[in-house]
């Protein structure tokens, strides 16, 4: 586990899931910041300093894809998709868009700790589009 209070940008519509998701980050020693749509994410993101994105893709105003491209122009981070999207071309439309990881709902909390763990402990870098 990362103990180094990395700091998390979660982008989730479904208020359980976020409350659940914000519980089990903060729990495992991560700073989050939380938002729970597309326009609010990016103003989240903008605003401050995050290490990692977790994101959600079908949102009421938009989709994580335009979130991630957003963000992009400004800062580099690594991300994930954290999403009910799950067929074949989702999951190719959604590395496509640049997310590093994609972590299928339902979750199991063991995988989605990985797949942050990886990302912070590997920490790619991303060209700026």
């Amino acid at each position: 586990m990362v103990t180094d209070h990395s700091r998390l940008l979660v982008v989730e519509d479904n208020e359980d899931a976020r409350n659940i998701l914000k519980a089990i980050l903060l729990q495992r020693g991560y700073d989050v910041l939380m938002a729970p749509d597309a326009k609010s994410g990016v103003a989240v993101g903008l605003c401050n300093e995050f290490d990692l994105l977790l994101c959600d893709i079908g949102l009421p105003d938009g989709d994580g894809n335009e979130v991630l491209k957003e963000l992009r122009h400004e800062k580099d981070f690594p991300a994930i998709a954290f999403t009910a999207l799950t067929t074949l071309g989702d999951i190719e439309k959604q590395m496509d868009a640049g997310f590093d990881l994609h972590v299928s709902k339902p979750f199991h909390i063991a995988d989605l700790m990985d797949a942050i763990t990886k990302l912070l402990i590997v920490k790619p870098t991303h060209a700026n589009a």
